[in-house]
């Protein structure tokens, strides 16, 4: 295991004490390098992420970012798209999901 991906499993870890129902979700999540991706993505499988982006980020930004993903799957999105817009649809899904965990006491860290 590389430095990427024990920082992703710690940063799980910190989020299931801090955050119990996201952190189990959170936690399930498969990550997978990609270095096709400039930063990351979230399919119906995995956590895909650029080492170079996640390097970047601080950890409080990495656990949202997890979270973020995990609810994106948890709530099958991805399986309810039908013929929306590609980039409405994930804006859409991306507003009620921060929603969600900013009223659930999580901060949306600043990226710079």
């Amino acid at each position: 295991m590389n430095y990427i991906e024990e920082r992703i499993e710690q940063v799980k870890a910190k989020l299931i004490l801090d955050q119990p129902y996201f952190g189990s979700i959170a936690s399930s999540l498969k990550s997978k390098q990609n270095d096709d991706i400039p930063t990351f993505s979230t399919t119906p499988e995995n956590f895909e992420y650029n080492d170079e982006y996640i390097e970047f980020i601080s950890d409080d930004q990495l656990s949202f970012l997890l979270t973020n993903s995990a609810m994106h799957q948890a709530l099958g999105y991805t399986h309810r798209k039908e013929g929306r817009l590609d980039w409405l649809w994930k804006m859409s899904q991306d507003y009620c999901i921060n929603s969600l965990l900013v009223n659930n006491g999580l901060d949306i860290p600043q990226m710079d």
